[in-house]
Order: structure tokens, then C-alpha cells, then sequence
């Protein structure tokens, strides 16, 4: 998990990543908010709300977990290997046929849930 991101309780008590916008670009939060609202894919995160905090928009998505595909253990085997690429390629095709390009897609931005997935 990144600095910029940490877990915390929503006001019903359930788990989520609450991430802050970097720096150099306070407005990132609400862009992205923006963008994750119009976004139910199995392969993205669910937007839970934009909280402002100390007048800064910090992004809270469910949480699925710390874990990434930068954690998993080299190398992979081969059919768990191609599982995920599948995975990952299916979510990027989506996404870009609604005009939406990730800019940073890299392991540790590959998210596992508890179960790997």
C-alpha cells in the first residue's frame, strides 16, 4: 500500500482505502472520484465516496485488501500466471472502450482480494 493510501472505518464500520492526491495535484481526488463513479467493473474498485479532508478531496474505495501482484512470489506458475494477465487484459479492454486509460499500470497496482483474485 502506498503512502498516500491508508485504511480506515466508514461511518457504517466497514473497512476502506482512503487515498489522498499527491502533492503537487490537490484536484487529483475529485478527478478521480469523478472517474470511478461512472465505473461498476468486477476489475475496479468501488467507489465508496470523496470525504474532504482538511479541505484536501481524499478518494475512499471498498477495500480489498493490501495485497497486489508485486507481493506474489516469482515466478508465478504458469497457469496462474496466465489466469491473471486474462484478468488484468480483460478489465484494460473494457476500460479503454470507455475511453478510460489507467496511466500507471504496473504490479502494484493489480489489486488481489483474499482470495487471490
Amino acid at each position: 500500500m502506498g503512502d498516500r493510501v491508508r485504511v480506515v472505518h466508514d461511518d457504517s464500520g466497514r473497512l476502506v482505502a482512503a487515498k489522498a492526491p499527491p502533492p503537487d495535484d490537490p484536484e487529483r481526488g475529485r478527478r478521480e472520484a469523478d472517474l470511478l463513479r461512472g465505473l461498476h467493473h468486477p476489475g475496479v474498485v468501488e467507489l465508496v465516496g470523496l470525504v474532504e479532508e482538511a479541505g484536501t478531496p481524499e478518494v475512499r474505495t471498498r477495500w480489498v485488501g493490501s495485497r497486489s501482484t508485486a507481493d506474489l512470489a516469482r515466478p508465478l506458475p504458469p497457469v496462474r500466471a496466465a489466469g491473471l494477465v486474462v484478468a488484468v487484459a480483460a478489465t484494460v479492454r473494457d476500460l479503454h472502450r470507455l475511453g478510460v486509460v489507467h496511466g500507471a499500470l504496473d504490479p502494484s497496482h493489480v489489486l488481489l482480494d483474499p482470495y487471490g483474485r
